[in-house]
């Protein structure tokens, strides 16, 4: 009968679940815009049949008009809350709309200062399964430890593979072939492995330890195995996941016992059969009685074995006076160990405080779901659900607390790795966007902060960015960014021989070099670990930066205070963040690159005209705000057309050439030199009055005149005419100085060449 009540029960919320589903499927969220007094500024694209009441009734109405104080002044708060911070705000609430009560998960996000943005999505079926669920939960846990059903988890992987190998022979007939091959049949059965039985088994079968019962399965058969044995190859050939028979069993005194066999293979391993539970209920009394409770005992476990939860009773003292197998895998004990054991001993401080306080209201008779943080003994920390409940005695009074553990480490930690996901996903975003829109001179401030912003987030004490120079094999720390405390390393990492680490370059070069404890390396690392001890690093990730797969350099990690293991997500997504840099230092390269090609002349190197106006402009900027003087020397190359009919323009590219190296050769580093136009070239000289440009003048004539190259085996003089003009005092712009240089070579020209002119007061 309970069985049968059990059906109708979970076939009718089968069908509410599928109702509600069907209902929600077609529901979207619903966003809103309240001002900052809770008023109904904008109502967006959403679910109308989801809005507490119609458009109409909402727009320009505030909360404290729509809804109850209570309700209002819970939703105002959290939209004080969001502007006040500037953060975003989570919570979820309930609504009764037409009658139904539906849940809600809302999000506030600030959109300026006055108003937010809020978005609700329905979660109502969420909040009706998580309910239904904590019901069965608790209703199957509290019949677990009374049930009288033997479990026994067996493995028929082999049993499978031996039934397919069978049918793949062309065998449709199972049955028969067993009965007809004895032999067969047993060889069949040796591939059932019994992996684990329940106490209830043992005293089932009188027997006294698992080990004697695993190990003398074959007693416990009766002598009518063979055909049960037979049927229950029958239906596992036939594909069946679950099913029952009955059958004689013989107990350790011998004793013959009837038993209803429930065969059923656990969640998930349908395919391979390698967990199958097969339950023994003794029916030679009571069958029908047992059955019920072997059952709710089926069902119970499978959900213990699934979810791994711990059931124990405290007393008022906080300490253990009952523990389950699953309660100590879960506090990290061996078997019986948390009997006796005050629950602090697995506590912080915090956590020490919070159960007293949970402890407290179990006393005045409240039960609660709260959770704990954990330490076991090897130091590591878990995270439980606990589902309490106060126990009493006859009297009503408090005697202990009934505790149903959950450990929800996984999923907390899954949260938290989606949460920082996320705020990573969202740095690099935005370091990338800022890398793709900087100006190239601000590379280096953007990858300090790149730097800082990943290391911050990663809680490392050291990010840094070495580049190497890989026609001199060394590196060079070039960027760097260290917490508050941290020694930097920038400057003691210069021009470094890659040579001094064979072991991590040998491996910096496919991928990334991850050490979660330097004292752990290798003897082949002692030169690296030396190096890192030097700098006192525990642990550290490096990941290499590669263009068109070559090695360019590599971006860093190191923790000094503590020691770090370095998790799979994080390592992939910094790798993600030293690509961005890879492709930011390229893009700069390039840049500079076209940048350099815009300001040079292609043939000699030198500046162009254009080059050179920039920075004579600024230079004239610089000397005029000082009150310095500036030179200018304009001079073209003699018979130019001469050398270009009598040798080819090739050669007369060779000897524009020629003068460039004269040029340079005799004129400072601050000084300016650029290709005018044709064999035009112009100088400019900074902190030159008349005088000092005069000298530099006639040691180019000079220079240019003795200097003589080969063409064809030829020997080819060379000879210009130089137009000179400063400015002294009269602060002149660039075009009104290069007239007067001009005038100057005009005149050096008409006086035969080969010669120097100047303007000696400016025009």
């Amino acid at each position: 009968a309970q069985a049968i009540e059990r059906k109708r029960t979970e076939e009718a919320l089968s069908k509410s679940e599928a109702d509600m589903r069907a209902l929600f499927a077609a529901m979207t969220d619903i966003i809103l815009v309240f001002d900052r007094y809770g008023r109904y500024i904008s109502i967006l694209g959403t679910n109308t049949d989801l809005l507490y009441k119609p458009h109409d009734e909402l727009i320009g109405k505030t909360l404290h008009e729509v809804l109850e104080k209570n309700e209002a002044d819970v939703f105002l708060a959290h939209i004080t809350s969001a502007l006040t911070s500037r953060k975003n705000v989570t919570f979820e609430y309930s609504l009764p709309i037409e009658g139904k009560t539906f849940w809600f998960a809302a999000s506030l996000s600030p959109v300026t200062e006055d108003t937010v943005i809020w978005v609700a999505h329905e979660i109502t079926r969420r909040k009706q399964a998580e309910e239904a669920q904590r019901v069965s939960e608790a209703r199957f846990r509290e019949l677990f430890e009374d049930s009288p059903v033997s479990l026994w988890e067996e493995d028929f992987s082999g049993v499978k593979r031996f039934l397919d190998d069978v049918k793949k022979r062309g065998v449709t007939d199972i049955k028969a072939y067993f009965e007809s091959h004895p032999k067969e049949l047993a060889k069949c059965a040796s591939k059932i492995k019994v992996l684990d039985v329940n106490k209830a088994a043992l005293k089932l079968v009188h027997a006294k330890t698992k080990n004697e019962l695993i190990g003398k399965i074959s007693q416990v058969l009766g002598g009518n195995s063979q055909n049960d044995l037979i049927q229950e190859f029958v239906n596992i050939a036939a594909g069946m996941t679950e099913f029952e028979w009955e059958g004689i069993n013989n107990t350790f005194d011998g004793e013959s016992i009837i038993v209803s066999m429930h065969w059923s293979t656990a969640l998930g391993y349908e395919n391979s059969l390698s967990k199958v539970i097969v339950s023994l209920i003794d029916i030679t009394k009571s069958k029908q009685a047992e059955a019920a409770l072997f059952a709710s005992e089926e069902q119970y476990r499978n959900l213990v074995d699934n979810l791994g939860e711990g059931i124990a009773v405290v007393d008022v003292n906080e300490c253990f006076t009952f523990s389950n197998p699953s309660a100590h895998e879960i506090f990290g004990v061996s078997p019986g160990a948390l009997v006796g054991c005050n629950i602090n001993k697995f506590l912080d401080n915090h956590n020490q405080r919070l159960v007293k306080q949970q402890t407290q209201k179990r006393k005045k008779g409240e039960h609660g779901v709260y959770e704990l943080e954990i330490i076991r003994p090897d130091g590591e920390r878990r995270i439980i659900q606990i589902s309490a409940r106060p126990q009493v005695d006859n009297e009503r009074g408090f005697i202990g607390t009934f505790a149903i553990f959950h450990d929800i480490t996984v999923q907390k930690k899954s949260v938290e790795q989606l949460h920082f996901r996320s705020r990573f996903d969202e740095l690099l975003t935005q370091i990338s966007t800022r890398f793709i829109n900087f100006a190239n001179i601000e590379i280096d401030a953007e990858i300090n902060t790149a730097l800082r912003l990943i290391g911050q987030l990663e809680n490392v004490d050291r990010s840094y960015l070495l580049q190497i120079d890989t026609n001199n094999k060394t590196m060079t720390n070039t960027h760097e960014w260290c917490e508050i405390g941290i020694d930097p390393q920038i400057n003691s990492i210069q021009n470094q021989p890659i040579s001094a680490m064979p072991w991590f370059f040998d491996r910096i070069v496919d991928e990334p070099v991850i050490i979660n404890r330097v004292a752990d390396l290798p003897e082949e690392a002692l030169l690296e670990k030396k190096i890192f001890e030097s700098q006192d690093i525990q642990s550290l990730a490096v990941f290499p930066m590669q263009v068109n797969q070559l090695l360019i350099g590599f971006v860093g990690f190191d923790t000094v205070l503590s020691e770090r293991k370095w998790e799979k997500d994080s390592t992939t997504m910094m790798q993600q963040f030293t690509n961005i840099l890879s492709n930011a230092l390229e893009r700069s390269r390039l840049i500079r690159i076209l940048e350099d090609r815009a300001i040079r002349d292609e043939l000699t190197g030198v500046l162009n005209r254009r080059g050179f106006s920039e920075f004579a402009k600024i230079e004239l900027s610089r000397a005029h705000r000082y009150d310095r003087p500036v030179g200018m020397l304009l001079f073209d190359m003699d018979h130019l057309k001469q050398i270009n009919d009598t040798f080819g323009h090739s050669a007369g590219d060779l000897a524009l050439q020629e003068i460039v190296k004269c040029c340079l050769s005799n004129i400072r580093e601050i000084d300016s030199l650029g290709r005018w136009g044709g064999d035009e070239f112009v100088v400019l000289l900074p902190e030159s009055d008349q005088s000092s440009t005069n000298c530099v003048a006639e040691r180019l004539l000079t220079s240019i005149a003795n200097h003589s190259f080969v063409i064809e085996g030829n020997p080819v003089k060379l000879s210009v005419s130089i137009g000179m003009a400063v400015d002294d005092k009269t602060k002149l712009t660039l075009d009104e100085l290069f007239r007067n240089a001009d005038s100057a070579l005009y005149a050096a020209k008409q006086a035969g060449r080969n010669c120097i002119r100047c303007v000696p007061k400016a025009k």
